[in-house]
């Protein structure tokens, strides 16, 4: 297969133009970011509950640190107790954070037992809507200089996991 590939690109003259169109090409599919997939008003509302306990625990995390640092320079007993407050909400913020987690966990486990293949169906779909463009593009080339590009893509690749294995 490679040497009928290399004979094909050695009998037809293939242009650095060629190959850098395709190249860009590639670099599309490679690299396109895939739009987010509808979430139910359930998955909604813990995601904007994550975000909000998040924010919340920084404020409180650099109000307490603010509080210990002037506790400690201006030792203040009213500082330290307005610190031990902050510390508490801030304990509780995080504990209310990893409930949140695990309870936006449970609709996704729930449309997963429901439809086990929607989110690898789903992710189908919106890979190929988001590469059908690229693709388009890709089969107006010509069919060697895909062949040549693929065939370093494939070697480029083996050799970075031969690398990746090597060093593990």
């Amino acid at each position: 297969m490679q040497e009928r590939v290399m004979e094909k690109c050695r009998n037809s003259v293939i242009t650095q133009q060629e190959l850098e169109e395709v190249h860009r090409i590639a670099v599309t599919l490679t690299t396109r970011k895939l739009p987010e997939r509808d979430k139910s008003p359930v998955e909604k509302w813990f995601e904007r509950a994550a975000e909000l306990l998040f924010s919340h625990s920084i404020a409180i995390l650099v109000a307490l640190t603010l509080l210990m640092s002037f506790s400690a320079i201006l030792d203040h007993e009213s500082l330290r107790a307005a610190a031990l407050v902050c510390g508490v909400l801030f304990g509780l913020i995080v504990i209310a954070a990893w409930f949140v987690g695990i309870g936006g966990a449970v609709p996704f486990f729930n449309r997963i037992r429901r439809k086990p293949y929607s989110p690898m169906l789903w992710s189908i779909k919106a890979a190929t809507q988001a590469d059908c463009v690229e693709l388009s593009k890709l089969m107006a080339c010509r069919r060697e200089v895909v062949a040549l590009y693929l065939l370093q893509y494939k070697h480029e690749r083996e050799s970075f996991e031969r690398r990746c294995h090597g060093s593990a």
